[in-house]
């Protein structure tokens, strides 16, 4: 039940180059629900054009906005941004040093690894895993499996 309406690029990847384009298609898109963001800085972005457009972003508002990255975990917090999603860096290491460890081995491994992501809303933003504090648990051995963070 989803129509997409359009994509815009942002040409310096931060929040000050996505809010002019952002601010343009919500001009060409006056009917526009919901905005998908690259990066985190895209939809800070995204969320300044929405509030100069007239429109309040976050889950009672007027708009959804989404990035990835899972960085912007005081905007979801405060309700602006509906969800990010981080890409986990740290798990895809893990993920990878159990496929290259099996290799070497000499064990069977699937011809596709997938490494998970985490959607971070509001319900779970408390319960993210520190980057910093996943590397010194990696470090001290606690951390070895290729498993979403709980």
């Amino acid at each position: 039940g989803l129509t997409w309406l359009d994509r815009v690029d942002n040409p310096t990847d931060d929040a000050a180059g996505a809010q002019p384009v952002v601010e343009q298609a919500l001009l060409r898109f006056p009917e526009i629900d919901a905005i998908m963001a690259y990066n985190d800085p895209s939809a800070q972005g995204a969320i300044a054009a929405a509030r100069a457009g007239g429109l309040e972003p976050g889950l009672e508002g007027d708009i959804l906005i989404t990035g990835a990255n899972g960085v912007a975990l005081d905007q979801i917090r405060s309700g602006e941004l509906a969800a990010t999603w981080d890409l986990l860096p740290w798990l895809q290491g893990i993920c990878y040093v159990n496929v290259m460890t099996d290799i070497l081995a000499g064990e069977e491994v699937p011809v596709t690894t997938v490494v998970p992501v985490q959607m971070i809303t509001q319900e779970n933003v408390d319960q993210v895993l520190d980057w910093d504090q996943a590397v010194q648990m990696i470090a001290a051995g606690d951390l070895t499996e290729c498993e979403p963070p709980t």
